[in-house]
């Protein structure tokens, strides 16, 4: 398919469900910056053209970054990923386990939550600046990612939902022998020390809080 890299495909196959690819090659792990994992066989690919594949990926999240004041251009955002947009589309919630319009949603509005509690600008000023036309639709969307108003998130305690920018990695899986054995241990306590992240609730973290 002109224009589409074959890495590209491939994981738009193996994310279809379209069967196992099969052949020499190790699986090839990619994970997004909340931990979450896909794995591809390596067959008829090299390891250079996933890593390529991946490469943009990651300058497409860029210029998601650059464009979240609603001036995202899907048709480039989908030249810059080696796909075309419904392989995207199709491909980008199961690498990230949220839609793209979802994502690029959560981004702006975490960007804009940071711009209303570090500076004094007026409500309607960040609406515009992340391409709402009046503040109402601006707010109705911060308070489905926030859980609280724009207006409400610069006052004391009230807690935002911080959603990080996707960043995908590669790891090759080897096939490693690991000496193991198992042991009976009497019981004994897991102590955890608490953490405040401030006005910020990091949304996929994953770290919870452990106490005895």
């Amino acid at each position: 398919m002109p224009g589409v890299s074959s890495a590209c495909l491939a994981m738009l196959s193996y994310a279809a469900g379209s069967g196992v690819m099969r052949g020499r090659g190790q699986p090839i792990f990619a994970r997004d910056m909340r931990g979450r994992a896909f794995s591809c066989p390596v067959t008829w690919m090299r390891k250079e053209a996933w890593m390529s594949q991946l490469e943009n990926l990651n300058r497409a999240m860029g210029y998601v970054e650059e464009h979240l004041d609603g001036t995202l251009d899907m048709e480039k955002l989908s030249r810059i990923a080696g796909c075309s947009q419904y392989q995207l589309q199709r491909m980008f919630p199961y690498l990230a386990g949220v839609t793209l319009s979802e994502y690029v949603r959560r981004r702006a509005m975490t960007s804009a939550a940071y711009d209303l509690v570090s500076t004094d600008a007026k409500v309607v000023d960040v609406a515009l600046r992340y391409g709402y036309d009046s503040p109402t639709s601006f707010s109705r969307a911060f308070r489905s990612v926030h859980g609280a108003s724009p207006s409400e998130a610069r006052l004391p305690g009230t807690k935002l939902k911080l959603h990080p920018r996707l960043a995908f990695t590669l790891s090759v899986k080897g096939e490693e022998a690991m000496d193991y054995k198992i042991i009976e241990q009497p019981s004994f306590r897991v102590v955890g020390i608490p953490s405040d992240n401030g006005k910020w609730d990091v949304e996929g973290a994953g770290a919870k809080t452990c106490r005895a």
